[in-house]
């Protein structure tokens, strides 16, 4: 059975950041592959949650590289079936500064 995908709002937040900045330096059509390869991305949690690696200093944390430059971090409710996107994270940031709150 698949899980049910929530998106929260610092995920809806920190892709549209993303977006932005791939459009505004790369054009649409580079921003028509992100948004293709996320949804790829999404199918592949929704199905099979635990595929990727978990976060180590929080565990009940996983994390996957979406692309080079960008990572998605989600949390699993495996009572509700449920998977949390947490936040889209590009990779070229200074790690210090990564909030899972």
């Amino acid at each position: 059975m698949d899980y049910e995908i929530i998106w929260t709002n610092k995920a809806k937040l920190t892709f549209g950041e993303i977006c932005d900045y791939i459009y505004n330096f790369f054009g649409e059509k580079a921003l028509e592959v992100f948004i293709v390869r996320t949804e790829i991305f999404i199918e592949v949690i929704q199905k099979s949650p635990n595929i990727f690696k978990k976060f180590q200093p929080r565990p009940n944390v996983r994390h996957g590289f979406l692309h080079k430059n960008t990572t998605l971090f989600y949390k699993i409710d495996e009572d509700k079936k449920r998977v949390y996107l947490m936040l889209f994270w590009d990779n070229r940031q200074n790690p210090i500064n990564l909030n899972l709150e």
